[in-house]
């Protein structure tokens, strides 16, 4: 869930600074910005692809629903924005208070790590 968090706050601030870039670049007619803006726009398409791998994976632990991805249903009516985002507002809390509101069931859930059910595995606690 960190590394989803993480992505997509730095995909909005590789977006902005690309095409600023990118405009003062072309504005200015400097062939050197503009390559920068061009490797800039690469970092966000490998910055897109983890994110997506990232946020395939963090669900909901109650609804089990895709809470950095759009699922395209009806959000709780608890659901915030952030900028007009729930994917935003979803990505801060997590990062700074290790936990979210779910925005599809309205849930508050701290982020940690499961526990294994499995017998015999190393990270299983108290055997």
């Amino acid at each position: 869930m960190k590394l989803g968090s993480w992505t997509i706050m730095l995909l909005i601030v590789n977006t902005a600074l690309t095409v600023s870039l990118g405009l003062y670049a072309l504005i200015t007619v400097r062939r050197e910005l503009l390559f920068a803006a061009l490797g800039f726009l690469g970092f966000g398409l490998v910055l897109l692809l983890v994110w997506r791998v990232a946020a395939s994976s963090a669900r909901c632990s109650l609804c089990m629903g895709p809470i950095l991805l759009n699922r395209r249903c009806a959000r709780s009516r608890h659901a915030q924005r952030l900028s007009g985002s729930y994917r935003l507002q979803v990505a801060r809390d997590i990062i700074l208070t290790n936990s979210f509101r779910c925005p599809y069931c309205g849930e508050s859930t701290l982020c940690k790590p499961r526990l294994s059910t499995r017998p015999g595995d190393p990270t299983q606690r108290g055997g």
